[in-house]
């Protein structure tokens, strides 16, 4: 019976631990919104701390830490999609049409 208590408390702790982490990001996530960086730097900022938050929740809470070679593979090509995306969002920005320019 003191091995389930001792795994509880193990797990409690990881719990913690990941909210601890998670209420940093947050707070980060609100001093990054503050900051006089433009768009383009501010989607990018504000999508690298989601992913690091969502990434968080999924090994945490969702139990995927534990999974089988195939999730991890689903999760490598959602991060090159991610890439991709952040990508693509840099480009449209010094893509402009001349005479245009982004609002800050």
């Amino acid at each position: 019976m003191s091995s389930g208590t001792h795994d509880i408390q193990k797990e409690s702790k990881k719990y913690l631990i990941v909210f601890g982490g998670l209420l940093i990001l947050t707070v980060i996530t609100v001093l990054a919104s503050n900051l006089k960086i433009g768009v383009t730097v501010g989607v990018t900022l504000a999508l690298i701390i989601a992913s690091i938050k969502g990434g968080l929740v999924a090994c945490c809470f969702m139990h995927l830490s534990s999974e089988k070679r195939p999730i991890y593979l689903v999760l490598i090509l959602t991060a090159i999609f991610f890439i991709c995306m952040l990508f693509l969002i840099f480009a449209a920005h010094y893509n402009l049409p001349e005479g245009a320019h982004y609002v800050s």
